[in-house]
């Protein structure tokens, strides 16, 4: 059986969408660790605080769904770079936040930016990666989202320390940015085992 040539740029989409797929859950810790300093700052009592969180999360896991349902639609590459633009202007909006009610605003953002971007790294994942490596790749991608979870607590700590909450903000702009440079302009065609 005669194997069909690869496209190009299968390593450079696996990379791009590992990268992105770690934000959400970087952003949603290092504003975790966050909170007391934000607090402090911006006289912000803990429930309200709270909130941040609370609706980073929820907005995270109902968003998904219509994010993919846009890429579908739209095209993946187009809503995940989107998506992680996005993530990057809001992720400015929160470190210029004068006050509670900005913060909100840019977290409540950052998770419909998330919701865009996440599922898409995925899904452009399937036409990248040729259905023999698939099952490696996407279990890859998945302990990376763990493991950038347990990673993102002691780091966020260590940003916080370095320039207080607004720090946070800024690490995950810089980020987000990275990641929509290394991310394709367009979606790749599916990756074929065999003609």
């Amino acid at each position: 059986m005669q194997r069909a040539p690869r496209r190009a740029g299968g390593a450079r989409v696996v990379l791009a969408a590992g990268w992105t797929s770690i934000l959400a859950p970087l952003a949603a810790s290092f504003l975790l660790v966050a909170l007391p300093d934000l607090q402090r700052s911006l006289s912000v009592d803990g429930v309200a605080a709270g909130t941040a969180v609370t609706a980073y999360f929820v907005l995270m896991v109902v968003g998904q769904p219509v994010g993919g349902r846009l890429g579908d639609r739209f095209g993946r590459a187009r809503v995940l770079r989107a998506g992680t633009v996005l993530l990057a202007l809001a992720s400015v909006l929160g470190a210029l936040a004068p006050d509670f009610q900005l913060v909100l605003v840019a977290r409540v953002t950052q998770a419909m930016a998330g919701s865009l971007a996440f599922p898409n790294a995925f899904a452009l994942i399937r036409n990248a990666v040729p259905a023999s490596r698939r099952g490696r790749v996407m279990g890859g991608l998945g302990a990376s989202v763990v493991i950038a979870g347990a990673v993102a607590i002691p780091l966020g700590q260590l940003i916080v320390h370095a320039g207080g909450w607004r720090a946070t903000f800024v690490a995950t702009a810089a980020l987000a940015l990275l990641a929509a440079a290394l991310q394709p302009s367009s979606e790749p065609r599916l990756a074929l085992d065999a003609a």
